[in-house]
């Protein structure tokens, strides 16, 4: 059964690529729905799709096409073969959905003749020349693992240039994916709770096939987060995620993997990165998995660069695995620091590299200028979720993310202020964030309070709007 949440903007621009003849590329990780999104539109506009994943000689293609379409089609090499699929879908005038087609790059790059004249770089350089030769909508996908700029070299930016759109896939935002854990529990007959939904939400980092894995695995009822994160550590170790993970870390190179593993364990400065390698070039490796969308890039300042792993289920995976000279994080932990509202929050907040400008849940102005560092607080006068510095400001957050927020809460970002001000020295805005907004309640408290702001989902999009975070 397939299941479709909240992609609206990107089936829009979809859409519009395909009334347009236009020529489009979906970028994203494994997981996160591409091939539905192609899919549905398919379905939509009654196109041609293959899944190139099981391509993997021309006589496949032609297999596919004839059962697709009826047509019998050239199948002598790889060369013939692609340009026989552009010429059936021009005269059936059928849209082209080329589900991983990518992986099909590097495939026939070994295949006479294109290994004879450039191998992989050939074949894109010809897969270009179809796109501009039929008029008929082309949308492919690539995997970020696998992306266009690590299989076809030099010949990257002219392929590049033949698209009309590059639209990247990123996570689903927190109440899509709550509201996807519903879908999936009561598909299959399984009574979730509010608390279980949310917190796989969570976990999963919004990745639909991460959450239907997680539910999948349920008993028919499961009211207990405790039951859940049960599930979800055994998958981490054993199960689908460990399998999953384990046939990504195949595809990066030993450099590569290290790198991640030393971010997986909070090592996400340059500086600590470059400390705990040696013996590669940490350059050249950083911006491979940058290219490939493992990572991203934050600059605090010219001498402080965080690089932040995208996928954290992967990443908490990563943190579980025994490493030479490395600690274990334990699942626990990681449910603070990397699975977690929280995490993101903090993470949202380091991403603030300019003076932002909106206005609270409450309608209050707040300012917030470039942070130069954000940190969770831990020690003998208690915990803050994070302490955020900026070049004129100390902020205080305090995070929630359930149903609406709880007055008390209010009353524990007052405490967490007292403590960061022991810390820290005099803190200047305290900031009460909950997704699911407040009680009318505890917005009439907030606004006995001059600095103290209330940020529910609208304003936490907004500042990854401004900050181009992706949205939460």
């Amino acid at each position: 059964m397939t299941f479709f949440v909240n992609r609206e903007n990107e089936l829009e621009v979809l859409r519009r690529v395909c009334l347009t003849n236009g020529k489009a590329v979906i970028k994203g990780l494994r997981g996160i729905g591409k091939t539905t999104i192609m899919k549905r539109l398919c379905d939509e506009f009654k196109g041609i799709y293959i899944d190139f994943q099981n391509i993997l000689r021309p006589k496949h293609l032609a297999m596919v096409i004839k059962e697709l379409t009826g047509r019998t089609i050239n199948c002598e090499n790889p060369h013939a073969c692609l340009e026989e699929m552009f010429k059936v879908a021009y005269e059936l005038k059928k849209p082209l959905f080329l589900d991983e087609f990518i992986d099909l790059i590097a495939r026939f790059g070994l295949m006479m003749p294109y290994r004879g004249s450039g191998g992989s770089d050939a074949v894109a350089m010809h897969f270009r020349s179809l796109l501009q030769k039929y008029e008929i909508p082309v949308i492919i996908s690539a995997t970020s693992l696998k992306t266009l700029s690590e299989i076809t070299g030099r010949y990257t930016k002219p392929l590049a240039r033949a698209f009309d759109v590059i639209l990247t896939l990123h996570p689903l935002k927190l109440h899509d994916a709550v509201k996807l854990a519903y879908q999936i529990a009561e598909s299959l007959g399984i009574s979730i709770s509010d608390d279980v939904a949310l917190k796989i939400a969570e976990i999963s980092g919004g990745n639909p096939d991460y959450i239907k894995a997680i539910i999948y695995k349920f008993p028919r009822v499961v009211n207990s987060v405790d039951i859940l994160l049960e599930y979800f550590e055994r998958e981490l170790r054993e199960g689908y995620f460990a399998a999953l993970f384990s046939g990504l870390r195949k595809e990066l190179s030993p450099s590569e993997f290290e790198v991640l593993t030393i971010i997986s364990r909070g090592n996400n400065r340059y500086s600590e990165i470059s400390r705990l390698t040696t013996g590669i070039n940490l350059n050249e490796t950083l911006t491979s998995l940058l290219d490939r969308g493992l990572v991203e890039k934050v600059i605090l300042s010219k001498k402080d660069s965080r690089y932040i792993i995208t996928d954290k289920t992967f990443e908490a995976w990563l943190a579980l695995l025994e490493f030479p000279g490395l600690k274990k994080i334990s699942m626990k932990r990681l449910q603070v620091s990397t699975l977690s509202f929280e995490a993101l929050i903090r993470e949202l907040f380091m991403t603030i590299d300019k003076t932002i400008e909106l206005k609270d849940f409450t309608g209050k102005p707040l300012t917030i200028d470039k942070v130069s560092k954000v940190y969770q607080y831990s020690g003998a006068l208690g915990e803050i979720d994070a302490i955020v510095i900026t070049k004129t400001q100390k902020i205080v957050l305090e995070i929630y993310f359930g149903n609406k927020c709880p007055d008390e809460k209010l009353n524990q970002l007052l405490k967490n202020i007292a403590i960061a001000e022991k810390v820290e020295g005099t803190v200047d805005i305290g900031i009460l964030i909950s997704y699911f907004g407040f009680s009318k309640e505890l917005v009439q408290k907030s606004k006995g309070f001059k600095n103290i702001f209330l940020l529910s989902e609208r304003e936490i999009n907004l500042i990854a709007s401004k900050t181009k975070y992706r949205q939460i």
